[in-house]
């Protein structure tokens, strides 16, 4: 009986792990490893890009981390913005002309033309229990 018991415990545990969301955010053209890469993830378009308030997953890893891991996200829409702080103040950082000097990226890699993407353009579709996608990052 208890090893019965404990059989299906194990199984339980097994496919409630199996059945974790993951995404994994692949960066590419990051110009160093110094500081940190700093991830908002935006369910609607309220507060994309820059609103950190208004963000459902607020992530800071080192730098030299190219990869970033999501565990537990539900599926549906969402649109990422990442920031290359280079020197870890936790704000995009502008140089007198009012470009940035810090590297940034969004899902979709969509072009910069007069500011960032709205977050229809960026958005992608999380529908996958185990998703990649990739973002590369732009330094003006």
């Amino acid at each position: 009986m208890r090893l019965t018991l404990l059989l299906i415990c194990i199984t339980l545990f097994a496919n409630l792990a199996h059945g974790q969301n993951q995404l994994n955010i692949d960066i590419s053209g990051l110009r160093n490893q110094t500081g940190t890469l700093n991830v908002l993830i935006y369910d609607n378009g309220n507060g994309f890009p820059d609103d950190i308030q208004l963000a459902v997953k607020k992530i800071i890893v080192d730098a030299s981390s190219p990869t970033i891991r999501i565990d537990d996200l539900s599926f549906g829409q969402y649109a990422i913005a990442i920031l290359h702080d280079e020197n870890k103040d936790l704000a995009m950082n502008f140089n007198w002309l009012g470009l940035p000097k810090e590297g940034f990226g969004f899902s979709n890699n969509k072009p910069i033309l007069a500011g960032p993407p709205n977050f229809d353009a960026a958005a992608i579709t999380f529908k996958q229990h185990q998703q990649n996608v990739n973002i590369k990052l732009k330094y003006l």
